[in-house]
């Protein structure tokens, strides 16, 4: 149901968008996917649009390889779970993924997230399923994973718990979705898998190859530590401040 209501709203909120986008001399966005969106709905140029990506946090830099990864196939979603699309993808994940894994490994899908909702928190009876509610330190269970997943089937924007995951050099399996925000390379910054075959395929994989979730996690983190550090954000942010002031 959220995920028509999306399509609907998304439908009905561009015109607005595109209006407020013409009155303004310089505008920003984090994400080149939904650039490339308004840019191909519009009638008019949109060079003053730019897009400034998120960062992540500086800490995370420093936290890698504070926790090893666990002997245990830990498979970890982490987000706001009252959030419609982090519910969907979870609750996908849990129904349509996880039976399929489980037929040829031993997994453990930790749902990490504050405010789970009671479709969320009802994916306990599931086997195999964990659902953490609010915890102290979310990111030592990114940290504790084998393979961090972001099923998103329906978002918008930049999604910063994959960035977050990837800061700590994490191999992420995620849809198509929940990459297009992000300028990395599918198979080298991270596995990108929109339908169950694909996926539960591209997550046993990487759960019998621990060198290639190395290498594709080390990828990832560099790729974040180019691209998505504040320095280097705040840096091309004021470069489009002050060129629009001169």
């Amino acid at each position: 149901m959220w995920k028509l209501i999306y399509i609907v709203e998304n439908r009905r909120l561009l015109p607005y968008e595109l209006k407020v986008l013409a009155g303004f001399d310089k505008a920003f966005i984090t994400s080149p996917f939904d650039k490339t969106y308004l840019d191909e709905n519009s009638e008019q140029s949109n060079d003053h649009l730019i897009v400034i990506p998120n960062g992540i946090k500086e800490e995370l830099l420093s936290r890698v390889n504070k926790f090893k990864e666990l002997r245990e196939n830990w498979l970890v979603f982490l987000g706001r779970m009252d959030y419609a699309p982090n519910v969907d993808a979870v609750s996908y994940f849990a129904k349509n993924i996880l039976p399929l894994l489980s037929k040829n490994a031993n997994v453990k899908f930790h749902i990490v997230g504050t405010n789970p909702t009671k479709q969320v928190v009802n994916l306990r009876n599931y086997e195999h399923v964990y659902v953490t509610g609010f915890v102290n330190d979310p990111y030592e269970y990114l940290e504790k994973a084998k393979i961090v997943v972001a099923p998103l089937r329906f978002s918008s924007d930049i999604q910063n718990k994959v960035l977050e995951a990837m800061a700590l050099g994490k191999t992420v399996v995620m849809t198509s979705k929940a990459a297009r925000g992000i300028e990395g390379k599918n198979g080298i910054h991270f596995i990108v898998a929109d339908d169950d075959r694909e996926m539960t395929s591209s997550i046993l994989d990487l759960l019998t190859n621990e060198r290639k979730r190395r290498e594709i996690g080390d990828n990832a983190r560099q790729l974040v530590e180019k691209k998505y550090r504040w320095d280097y954000i705040g840096e091309k942010l004021l470069e489009e401040i002050g060129e629009l002031l001169r």
